[in-house]
C-alpha cells in the first residue's frame, strides 16, 4: 500500500510571510521615501494585519490538531478574537486617518496574491513527491 508523502506546510507558510513583506513594504517605503506617508502606513498596516492572522490561525489549527482540551479552548478563544481584534484594528487606523483606505485595502489583498504567486511560483513544497 503507498502511503502519502508527509507535507511541510510550514515551508509554505514562511514563503507567505516572505510574500506579504515583498508585496507591502517594498512598495510602501517607496511610498513613504515619495512622501506619501498615508499610503506606505496603509500598504504597511494591510501587510502587517495579514501576518498576524495568518500567524492566529497557524497556531488555532495546530492547536486544534494537535491539542489538549486547554489548548484547544485557548486555540477557540484565538480563533475568534482575531476578527474582533482586527476589525477594531481597522476602524482606528480608519477613524483618526492615519492610512489611506485604498492603501489600507491592497495591503489587505496582499495574502490573496501572496499565495497567487507562491503556487504559481512553488507548486510543490521541496521534498514532496508528485503522485501521479
Amino acid at each position: 500500500m503507498r502511503t502519502m508523502p508527509q507535507r511541510n506546510e510550514a515551508v509554505r507558510i514562511n514563503r507567505l510571510r516572505w510574500w506579504i513583506a515583498t508585496l507591502t513594504l517594498v512598495p510602501g517605503a517607496l511610498a513613504a521615501l515619495l512622501g506619501r506617508l498615508d499610503i506606505g502606513s496603509g500598504l504597511a498596516a494591510g501587510g502587517l494585519i495579514m501576518v498576524l492572522n495568518l500567524l492566529g490561525t497557524q497556531f488555532s489549527i495546530s492547536r486544534l490538531l494537535a491539542g489538549e482540551a486547554l489548548e484547544r479552548i485557548a486555540a477557540v478563544i484565538v480563533w475568534v478574537g482575531k476578527f474582533g481584534m482586527t476589525a477594531a484594528f481597522i476602524m482606528f487606523l480608519l477613524y483618526f486617518h492615519l492610512v489611506d483606505p485604498l492603501a489600507l485595502l491592497i495591503g489587505l489583498g496582499a495574502l490573496p496574491a501572496s499565495i497567487v504567486f507562491d503556487i504559481f511560483l512553488f507548486p510543490v513544497n521541496k521534498g514532496e513527491a508528485k503522485i501521479p
